[in-house]
Protein backbone atom coordinates (compact mmCIF):
# COMPACT_ATOMS: atom_id res chain seq x y z
CA UNK A 1 0.00 0.00 0.00
CA UNK A 2 1.90 3.27 -0.70
CA UNK A 3 -0.40 5.43 1.56
CA UNK A 4 -0.74 4.78 5.56
CA UNK A 5 -4.24 4.17 6.84
CA UNK A 6 -5.23 6.87 8.81
CA UNK A 7 -7.85 8.79 9.93
CA UNK A 8 -7.00 11.39 7.88
CA UNK A 9 -7.32 9.40 4.78
CA UNK A 10 -11.03 8.10 5.51
CA UNK A 11 -12.74 10.34 2.98
CA UNK A 12 -15.38 12.68 4.62
CA UNK A 13 -17.60 14.03 1.68
CA UNK A 14 -20.76 15.25 2.84
CA UNK A 15 -22.52 11.96 0.53
CA UNK A 16 -20.49 9.85 2.77
CA UNK A 17 -21.08 11.86 5.81
CA UNK A 18 -24.57 12.00 5.57
CA UNK A 19 -24.55 7.69 4.98
CA UNK A 20 -22.30 7.51 7.90
CA UNK A 21 -24.42 9.35 10.42
CA UNK A 22 -28.03 8.12 9.09
CA UNK A 23 -26.53 4.05 9.46
CA UNK A 24 -26.92 2.12 12.14
CA UNK A 25 -23.59 1.16 13.09
CA UNK A 26 -23.34 -2.93 12.28
CA UNK A 27 -24.56 -1.87 8.86
CA UNK A 28 -21.53 0.55 7.98
CA UNK A 29 -22.44 2.47 4.58
CA UNK A 30 -21.53 0.73 1.09
CA UNK A 31 -19.58 3.80 0.12
CA UNK A 32 -16.98 3.92 3.14
CA UNK A 33 -16.42 -0.12 2.72
CA UNK A 34 -15.77 0.42 -0.95
CA UNK A 35 -13.32 2.98 -0.07
CA UNK A 36 -11.96 0.67 2.14
CA UNK A 37 -12.07 -2.21 0.32
CA UNK A 38 -10.50 -0.23 -2.82
CA UNK A 39 -7.64 1.05 -0.99
CA UNK A 40 -7.00 -0.62 2.39
CA UNK A 41 -8.16 -4.34 1.40
CA UNK A 42 -8.70 -6.79 4.58
CA UNK A 43 -4.93 -8.54 4.55
CA UNK A 44 -6.39 -11.52 7.14
CA UNK A 45 -8.84 -12.02 9.90
CA UNK A 46 -7.40 -11.63 13.54
CA UNK A 47 -9.53 -14.64 15.87
CA UNK A 48 -8.51 -13.60 19.35
CA UNK A 49 -8.62 -16.11 21.96
CA UNK A 50 -7.37 -15.41 25.26
CA UNK A 51 -8.44 -11.96 27.18
CA UNK A 52 -6.01 -9.17 26.25
CA UNK A 53 -4.31 -8.20 29.15
CA UNK A 54 -3.22 -4.30 28.59
CA UNK A 55 -5.27 -1.94 27.07
CA UNK A 56 -7.37 0.65 28.56
CA UNK A 57 -10.48 -1.31 29.16
CA UNK A 58 -11.85 -2.67 32.06
CA UNK A 59 -11.17 -6.82 32.52
CA UNK A 60 -14.91 -7.52 31.75
CA UNK A 61 -14.55 -5.31 28.55
CA UNK A 62 -11.69 -6.44 27.15
CA UNK A 63 -13.01 -10.29 27.66
CA UNK A 64 -16.19 -9.54 25.43
CA UNK A 65 -13.67 -9.66 22.36
CA UNK A 66 -12.59 -13.42 22.96
CA UNK A 67 -14.20 -15.57 20.51
CA UNK A 68 -14.30 -12.33 17.68
CA UNK A 69 -13.09 -12.51 14.48
CA UNK A 70 -11.66 -9.30 13.29
CA UNK A 71 -10.53 -7.96 9.68
CA UNK A 72 -6.81 -6.54 9.64
CA UNK A 73 -6.24 -3.72 6.77
CA UNK A 74 -2.58 -3.15 7.49
CA UNK A 75 0.10 -3.99 9.06
CA UNK A 76 1.20 -2.78 12.74
CA UNK A 77 5.38 -1.89 12.06
CA UNK A 78 5.03 -0.54 15.60
CA UNK A 79 5.14 -4.07 17.62
CA UNK A 80 4.17 -7.35 17.63
CA UNK A 81 0.31 -6.47 17.49
CA UNK A 82 -2.02 -5.84 15.03
CA UNK A 83 -4.31 -3.08 14.43
CA UNK A 84 -8.38 -3.31 13.82
CA UNK A 85 -10.14 -0.31 12.87
CA UNK A 86 -11.96 0.63 15.69
CA UNK A 87 -14.92 1.10 13.96
CA UNK A 88 -14.67 -2.52 12.51
CA UNK A 89 -14.25 -3.51 16.10
CA UNK A 90 -16.81 -1.76 17.30
CA UNK A 91 -19.11 -3.50 14.49
CA UNK A 92 -17.82 -7.04 15.35
CA UNK A 93 -19.03 -6.57 18.74
CA UNK A 94 -22.29 -5.58 18.26
CA UNK A 95 -23.09 -8.25 15.53
CA UNK A 96 -21.43 -10.48 18.39
CA UNK A 97 -23.91 -8.97 20.75
CA UNK A 98 -21.51 -7.98 23.30
CA UNK A 99 -23.42 -4.63 23.56
CA UNK A 100 -21.26 -3.74 27.25
CA UNK A 101 -18.07 -3.93 25.08
CA UNK A 102 -19.90 -2.25 22.49
CA UNK A 103 -21.08 0.62 24.79
CA UNK A 104 -18.10 0.96 26.67
CA UNK A 105 -15.98 1.37 23.72
CA UNK A 106 -18.07 4.03 22.17
CA UNK A 107 -17.92 5.94 25.18
CA UNK A 108 -13.98 6.12 25.18
CA UNK A 109 -14.10 7.04 21.25
CA UNK A 110 -16.43 9.96 22.08
CA UNK A 111 -14.51 11.36 25.58
CA UNK A 112 -11.59 10.78 22.99
CA UNK A 113 -13.02 13.09 20.44
CA UNK A 114 -13.93 15.35 22.94
CA UNK A 115 -10.67 15.88 24.45
CA UNK A 116 -9.35 16.45 20.63
CA UNK A 117 -10.46 19.79 21.09
CA UNK A 118 -12.86 20.46 18.32
CA UNK A 119 -10.62 18.55 15.24
CA UNK A 120 -12.76 17.84 12.78
CA UNK A 121 -16.22 19.55 14.37
CA UNK A 122 -17.82 17.73 11.46
CA UNK A 123 -16.42 14.55 11.46
CA UNK A 124 -19.72 11.55 12.08
CA UNK A 125 -19.72 9.87 15.11
CA UNK A 126 -19.02 6.58 13.92
CA UNK A 127 -16.00 7.95 12.01
CA UNK A 128 -14.73 8.93 15.56
CA UNK A 129 -13.99 5.26 15.58
CA UNK A 130 -11.04 5.09 13.12
CA UNK A 131 -8.29 5.05 15.53
CA UNK A 132 -6.58 1.55 16.04
CA UNK A 133 -7.47 -1.26 18.39
CA UNK A 134 -3.70 -3.07 18.31
CA UNK A 135 -4.37 -7.08 19.36
CA UNK A 136 -0.82 -9.11 20.16
CA UNK A 137 0.03 -12.63 19.13
CA UNK A 138 -0.24 -13.28 22.92
CA UNK A 139 -4.14 -13.46 22.58
CA UNK A 140 -4.98 -13.25 18.95
CA UNK A 141 -4.13 -15.39 16.14
CA UNK A 142 -3.94 -13.94 12.43
CA UNK A 143 -4.77 -15.52 9.30
CA UNK A 144 -3.69 -14.26 6.16
CA UNK A 145 -6.10 -14.01 3.13
CA UNK A 146 -5.43 -16.24 0.52
CA UNK A 147 -4.79 -13.33 -1.72
CA UNK A 148 -2.04 -12.27 0.96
Amino acid sequence: MSERLSEQSIPTTDVLRRTIVGSHLAELPKELIAYLDEHYPVIGVLSVFEVPDDGPAPYAIRQEWVGLSLPVRCRNLDNDGYPVLGVEGLVALENAGRINGLLWWETKYREKRARAGGRKPDFPEVLACFDFLTFSERYARFEPSSNE
